[in-house]
């Protein structure tokens, strides 16, 4: 499956190379025959801005056979984009949020060990404050049917909060001693934003396939003419590696991640340093020694994504409650594998196990230990996404004052007050979202480490054991023996 997948890129750069050059070309010619287009090229102010336009409207015309002429746009264009911004004052938004974010989220990790169980106590109060106002808020709109909905939702959360409430001191001790062992190799983080870039690196790539490819087999013109339908077994292709890709970075970051805490669960000198072995180490055997299991577990998943995709875009065509059902029970299908993969790949990271075996060990774990990770993983994610969220907020804050201070305008006032905080807002979520995902992985490898191993976690960490131990009795008083 890593041959395969390493075929597949090789054809997607073919794609790429072979029939980008030849749309640009069209493009390129097409928009030359008008009259104003080399004189509003050639003024250095708006280039950019005109060019990144082309480009749009190019990929839109080549899908949707839709066509829009620049030179009816030209007085919206003036209105929609008077503003005294330079690429300069962007770059500075972006990196003031950037360095800041990564400030803030070093401080929510020291956050989230040191008060683990307050965040998660917060975060379901949070759940249920957000469902009491948009209960009212429906009620008061003059939306019975709306209200009662949200009551309903709002119920069902209360009972969930009551249902784990015995659980959180479990729930806690996992995050605390997954932060542990985040923070002891803290290079893990690094490779975490290295992932991040190389998702958005491929999805650059994807697009320029894609849209190429689509531009060629359709016989299409600049104008946005097709003699041909798009190729709906060439989409369904295009889709499945874009969603292949994407799980395997992802899943890629999570064996990394696996293996570094299991070094740091096992062996406690080869994993205490920034750049400890045990960081490289992971890595190196999640893109060689287990990419073949990362790339089967992944593909699984890409292909009911893909699926689900199709239905979705066939359903939108001509609405049908049967494509309805079954784009909803391939949703399932998908959360369900996911789910699955997430504690397989904890094996294949620690262990080293195939795809298969891995599968056949979380089998074993849940037989042992019922269904009650899943509780546990809810409640550590409730809380990373309220932290990812509230450092965007902060972010977003922040980079609206450092746009205030510099006089910055993004056209109207509105805008002015708006797109800086989205920039910061953004970027604060999306970096902390990774760091975060990071920390998620942490807690199911200690879930499974410990279940599997708390022997050998008394002997490294005596303390953290100790925690863990009591928040383990209390979880299964009948079935915990250690």
């Amino acid at each position: 499956f890593a041959l395969l997948f390493y075929v597949h890129l090789g054809l997607m750069g073919w794609a790429a190379s072979n029939y980008g050059p030849a749309m640009v070309e069209d493009v390129t010619d097409a928009y030359a025959n008008y009259s104003d287009f080399l004189g509003y090229y050639n003024n250095n102010n708006n280039r950019g801005r005109r060019m990144t336009r082309i480009l749009y409207d190019s990929a839109i015309n080549a899908i949707s056979g839709k066509y829009r002429r620049l030179e009816d746009d030209e007085e919206e264009e003036e209105n929609n984009y008077e503003s005294n911004i330079s690429i300069g004052d962007v770059v500075l938004l972006m990196g003031v949020s950037t360095i800041f974010c990564s400030v803030v989220s070093s401080l929510a990790l020291c956050l989230l060990m040191n008060h683990s169980s307050k965040l998660i106590k917060i975060s379901l109060i949070v759940n249920i404050v957000i469902g009491t106002f948009v209960t009212a808020l429906a009620f008061l709109a003059g939306s019975p049917f709306g209200g009662i909905i949200f009551l309903l939702l709002t119920v069902f959360v209360m009972y969930y909060a009551w249902a784990v409430w015995a659980r959180i001191p479990f729930a806690a001790t996992n995050m605390k001693t997954a932060v542990t062992s985040i923070r002891k190799n803290g290079g893990i983080i690094v490779i975490a934003y290295g992932s991040l870039l190389f998702l958005f690196g491929w999805s650059v790539w994807w697009i320029v396939a894609f849209v190429a490819s689509m531009y060629a087999t359709g016989g299409c013109s600049a104008d946005g003419v097709c003699e041909n339908d798009p190729n709906g077994w060439i989409v369904f292709a295009f889709l499945i590696s874009y969603f292949w890709t994407h799980q395997i970075i992802k899943n890629t970051l999570h064996v990394t991640v696996a293996g570094t805490v299991g070094t740091w669960w096992f062996s406690r000198l080869e994993a205490t340093s920034f750049c400890s072995r045990a960081v490289l180490d992971s890595f190196l055997r999640s893109v060689i020694f287990s990419f073949g299991s990362i790339c089967l577990g992944s593909l699984i998943v890409a292909i009911v994504e893909a699926t689900r995709d199709i239905l979705d875009a066939i359903r939108h065509r001509g609405d049908s409650v049967l494509l309805c059902c079954a784009e909803c029970f391939l949703k399932c299908i998908e959360m369900l594998v996911e789910y699955f993969n997430t504690w397989a790949f904890v094996f294949v990271g620690v262990y080293g196990y195939s795809f298969v075996d891995a599968g056949r060990n979380v089998v074993r774990l849940f037989r042992a230990r019922g269904w009650t990770a899943i509780i546990t993983d809810s409640l550590v994610d409730n809380v990373l996404f309220l932290v990812s969220l509230g450092v965007g907020l902060i972010t977003g804050v922040i980079a609206s004052i450092v746009a205030n201070s510099k006089g910055m305008l993004f056209g109207n006032e509105a805008g002015t007050l708006a797109i800086p905080f989205i920039i910061g807002l953004v970027i604060g979520f999306v970096l902390t979202s990774v760091a975060m995902s990071v920390v998620s992985s942490a807690v199911n490898t200690v879930i499974v480490c410990y279940a599997e191993a708390p022997n050998e976690f008394q002997t490294s960490h005596p303390e953290l054991s100790n925690e863990m131990r009591t928040s383990w009795r209390q979880a299964w008083p009948l079935d915990f023996k250690y």
